[in-house]
């Protein structure tokens, strides 16, 4: 043990006094010492640490220690580790540490409420519990630091980087993040109120907020890439210009959020809301609806392309998808009531048992796609393009195909009747249309030619302008209810 240690009152002879003066002798300045390097007999009254002088108020800066600090090196590790496990706990309130370097340190349960720490390194320190209320940590260096059960609420954190440090059960508050990053942290059991907080110069790349509620909050521009935000609350967020890029959404909450200019390639929507969403030149290239509510949002100001998307299940009721590219894309399940998919490309889209009731879908191109079970009672098919798409067991009741070209269409093989449904100027040329029903459907101007339409029901049909050449009518119930003979072609000849 060196003099100057042995000139040290001890512990048990001095109380300590709270806050304690910090200073630098001249002789010790910008020596690079850490705090960790310290006298083994380092008392809580007075002694040098790292080149920092610690004294009470009352106590003056004995010359010996300018030669303790200078002999700390040579100090045996196990007092000196013995020193710095005496450091836990301590309190350092009040206390002026502006750039310090206290890297390593354990510090755990002390306590730096109202300490200026601007510019101070705390890389790696065990902060375990410690208390940093009404503390400066502007600019404070926190990374792969231990602030599990630390309390920072109410200190002034601008531009502190806290990238990769564990923060488990840390009180936060609600912190001023301006500047601050929070790269590569779980904020999952911090208590932090990230709600209607502006965000736009924090630091989130890699960041798990699975769950947070970031309700009204403002994250324009931001890298978000792979986060973790299952569950998160971001209703009316501000998510312009983020990048999105592979993120987990999952379950997450984005209803009325602001997503214009957003990137969120390949993000994972499971079962995510969407409803009332602005989507403006947003890029949703590959994403995962499967399950998702999108009901009342304009997806056909994003980037018109989301082939092979999977919106299966998803709830899309009234939806504008207009115009869009859906080629491929799976939409098993989902609900399409009222949606709008005028003039969108669905070829060989998987829209099989979708409640598509009332949806508009004129001009929209449905070839090869599958139809199976699908429900498109009172749907608007106009225009449409259905070549080789599958309608089997598909509802067609009161549905509008004026226009249509359904010769490559297999028909028979639809769920109930074609009663009511709007054919007009449609082409049916050649189809087995063998006992189908059509009563009171609107077929003017339509082609049948060459049709078999043996036993089909044409009551109170619509037949201005109907083109029947060689069509067999044999045993149809023509528009006046009577019933074709047998051998009727092109047209009903009634009889017995």
């Amino acid at each position: 043990m060196s003099a100057a240690a042995d000139q040290m009152p001890s512990e048990e002879a001095t109380d300590p006094v709270v806050p304690f003066d910090f200073e630098e002798p001249p002789a010790t300045k910008n020596t690079g010492r850490t705090i960790g390097a310290v006298v083994a007999a380092c008392a809580v009254a007075a002694c040098v640490v790292g080149g920092i002088w610690i004294a009470t108020n009352n106590q003056s800066e004995p010359q010996s220690q300018t030669r303790a600090a200078a002999d700390v090196s040579a100090a045996p590790a196990p007092q000196a580790a013995a020193a710095a496990d005496a450091l836990t706990g301590k309190s350092f309130r009040g206390a002026d540490l502006t750039g310090r370097n206290l890297s390593g340190v354990n510090l755990a349960g002390a306590d730096f409420r109202q300490a200026n720490l601007t510019g101070a390194n705390l890389t790696g320190a065990n902060l375990t519990r410690a208390r940093f209320e009404g503390a400066q940590l502007v600019n404070t260096n926190f990374t792969q630091a231990r602030l599990t059960r630390a309390n920072i609420s109410t200190a002034l954190t601008t531009g502190a980087n806290f990238s990769g440090a564990s923060l488990g059960a840390t009180e936060f508050g609600r912190p001023s993040l301006a500047g601050v990053n929070l790269s590569g942290t779980d904020l999952t059991e911090a208590a932090i109120d990230l709600r209607r907080q502006s965000l736009t110069t924090t630091t989130l790349t890699g960041t798990r907020l699975t769950g947070m509620n970031l309700t009204g909050s403002d994250l324009t521009g931001l890298d978000l890439r792979g986060a973790q935000l299952q569950t998160a609350n971001l209703s009316g967020a501000n998510l312009s210009r983020v990048i999105l890029n592979r993120a987990n959404l999952q379950g997450a909450n984005l209803t009325r959020s602001i997503l214009t200019a957003a990137t969120l390639a390949e993000a994972n929507l499971t079962e995510a809301s969407l409803s009332g969403a602005e989507l403006t030149g947003t890029v949703l290239k590959a994403v995962i609806l499967a399950d998702a509510k999108v009901a009342g949002t304009n997806v056909s100001v994003a980037l018109p392309d989301l082939a092979t998307v999977d919106l299966s299940g998803a709830d899309l009721t009234g939806s504008n998808l207009s115009r869009l590219n859906l080629s491929e894309a799976d939409l098993r399940e989902a609900i399409l009531t009222t949606t709008n998919f005028s003039g969108a490309d669905l070829q060989e889209a998987n829209l099989s048992a979708t409640n598509a009731s009332r949806a508009a879908l004129p001009t929209a191109d449905l070839r090869s796609a599958n139809l199976a079970n699908a429900n498109l009672s009172y749907a608007d098919l106009s225009g449409a393009r259905l070549a080789q798409s599958n309608l089997s067991g598909a509802t067609l009741a009161n549905a509008r195909l004026a226009g249509i070209d359904l010769r490559k269409v297999e028909l028979n093989q639809i769920k109930g009747t074609l009663a009511g449904v709007d054919l007009s100027l449609a082409n049916l040329a050649g189809l087995e249309l063998r006992s189908m029903g059509f009563q009171a459907a609107k077929l003017d101007g339509a082609n049948f030619s060459k049709a078999v339409l043996k036993d089909a029901n044409l009551d109170r049909a619509s037949i201005i302008g109907t083109v029947f050449n060689n069509a067999n009518l044999t045993g149809a119930t023509w528009t006046d209810g009577q019933t074709c003979a047998k051998n009727s072609q092109g047209t009903c000849i009634t009889g017995p």
